[in-house]
């Protein structure tokens, strides 16, 4: 199974994505941009990945939800949206995204916590440093090297998102079912819900 821990977001912030996405559309771009070239996430697809665990044997599902339960207490993390960004920089830009920011560290915490429990249900640890964010698009593989310019100077106008402040009150553990090449949509099984 294909798995990661996330957070669902409120309808304030899927609406603050999808006003971005309509921003970003709205600014002039040289060369244009094909508009086959960004493959939007719809706005109910949306989600903050805190950890994503990758191919997981059915039988860690149980132990991995126990020590989900044991491992990670309340934790009321005060989250914000922060501006627009990309991953791969302006010529091999392959994700557009919008920054979550954490004032009070309280996201950090949440993290290292998921980490112990996934250590505990026997999983890999995870170097990678979280970078919390909200995809809005992944670049096309057939975008041109010019197109992914044009997306980053697009990216780089938008004005910062209304903040929005939320407060994390669940984690939830989510199965993703991969779609079909050459444009793998993904559907999402939420599988437990840890308050």
């Amino acid at each position: 199974m294909r798995l990661f821990i996330a957070i669902e977001l409120p309808d304030a912030w899927r609406a603050a994505a999808d006003a971005a996405r309509a921003a970003l559309l709205a600014q002039p771009t040289l060369p244009p941009v094909s508009p086959l070239a960004l493959r939007w996430v719809a706005p109910a697809r949306l989600h903050v990945t805190l950890r994503f665990l990758g191919d997981v044997h059915a039988a860690t599902l149980d132990p991995l939800i126990a020590a989900l339960v044991e491992r990670v207490p309340p934790i009321d993390a005060a989250l914000s949206l922060a501006p627009a960004g990309l991953f791969g920089g302006p010529a091999g830009a392959h994700t557009v995204w919008l920054g979550v920011r954490d004032d009070e560290a309280a996201l950090a915490a949440l993290v290292a916590r998921i980490e112990d429990a996934v250590s505990a249900a026997g999983l890999p640890p995870d170097p990678r440093p979280l970078r919390a964010h909200l995809t809005l698009a992944r670049v096309a593989p057939h975008a041109t090297r010019a197109e992914r310019r044009a997306i980053a100077h697009a990216v780089a106008q938008l004005d910062p998102p209304p903040a929005h402040a939320t407060h994390v009150r669940a984690i939830t553990l989510v199965r993703s079912h991969l779609g079909a090449p050459p444009y793998p949509m993904a559907r999402y099984e939420p599988l437990a819900r840890i308050a």
